[in-house]
């Protein structure tokens, strides 16, 4: 969520709000921060995975990226979309440097709200699912990791670009398509 015209990102302060507001109001152990085109993908149930997790702030979880699967169009959704979109692809350069590569989950029982939280960061006791706290090494998808359907098709991606603009860093380009979806490079002069 950001502000069009200024390229101002928002959406630091309403995951900040909305975990104030969940912390306040409600009793949740945990708090995921997902996109709608995000998927947890845990490799056991959620209470005996979570349960090793308990003594941490929160949960750095890795982004696992599927592109368009050589969608030109949108497809029909006459499967689960695991099915439809079946191609990994990887991380762009730009995901990289922004560190737009994961997602936190919060333990809300340890919820600080002078704490600085976000979807792809946080500022307090956080882990990766593998225990490691560094952001250097490679990602993991060990225990947990979130499905992330970066585009469902080459025609969606564009209309993306045109609704989102070009104007903040970290957001895709009509190369970063190419960059996903190396199967469908043959696209490129359109």
């Amino acid at each position: 969520i950001r502000k069009k015209k200024e390229g101002y990102f928002l959406q630091g302060m309403y995951f900040k709000k909305g975990l104030e507001l969940i912390h306040d109001n409600f009793n949740y152990n945990w708090c995921f921060l997902l996109d709608a085109d995000e998927f947890i993908t845990p490799v056991k149930p959620f209470p005996d995975l979570l349960e090793a997790y308990e003594a941490y702030d929160a949960i750095l979880l890795y982004w696992k990226n599927f592109g368009a699967s050589g969608h030109i169009k949108a497809p029909s959704y006459d499967r689960p979309i695991f099915e439809i979109f079946n191609k990994e692809c990887g991380y762009t350069a730009e995901d990289w440097n922004h560190r737009h590569i994961s997602k936190m989950c919060f333990n809300m029982h340890k919820f600080k709200s002078n704490f600085v939280y976000g979807g792809h960061t946080a500022l307090c006791n956080w882990v990766r699912t593998d225990f490691k706290t560094s952001r250097q090494d490679n990602p993991t998808f060990e225990n947990i990791y979130i499905r992330h359907y970066m585009t469902r098709s080459w025609e969606e991606y564009k209309w993306k670009l045109e609704q989102r603009g070009y104007i903040c860093p970290g957001h895709r380009k009509i190369s970063d398509f190419f960059e996903m979806n190396k199967d469908m490079i043959y696209l490129k002069d359109e």
